[in-house]
């Protein structure tokens, strides 16, 4: 885990292309380390909620690039990673469990988000 939030600390500080495609295997590894989690809590969680059965870490976590048509912030990527794990994935409008990664502000929900 120090790894990924190393790469979002650096990531943060350099939020453009040319520092993230000649850092992008940092990104890969911070990447896989987080599909190797997401893998670990999805097992975890489908004890005791099957509904999440046969979801897979791909079907749970959000893209690390920003869209930035519509935003005042033109910065290309996130500076956090993440996962939404429930029945459907990631766009899934259910109640599910989420894993957010960024230094000094990760945590672990449940629930909704139904603003």
């Amino acid at each position: 885990m120090k790894s990924v939030l190393e790469f979002l600390a650096e990531l943060e500080r350099n939020n453009n292309r040319d520092w993230f495609n000649a850092n992008k295997g940092k990104y890969e590894a911070a990447n896989k380390e987080v599909i190797a989690i997401t893998s670990r809590a999805l097992e975890n969680i489908v004890a005791f909620d099957p509904a999440l059965a046969g979801l897979v870490p791909k079907d749970c976590m959000f893209r690390i690039y920003r869209d930035v048509r519509f935003s005042g912030n033109k910065a290309p990527y996130k500076n956090n990673m993440g996962a939404w794990m429930a029945a459907g994935g990631k766009k899934s409008p259910s109640a599910g469990y989420y894993m957010h990664f960024q230094p000094g502000q990760s945590f672990v929900a449940a629930g909704v988000w139904m603003p």
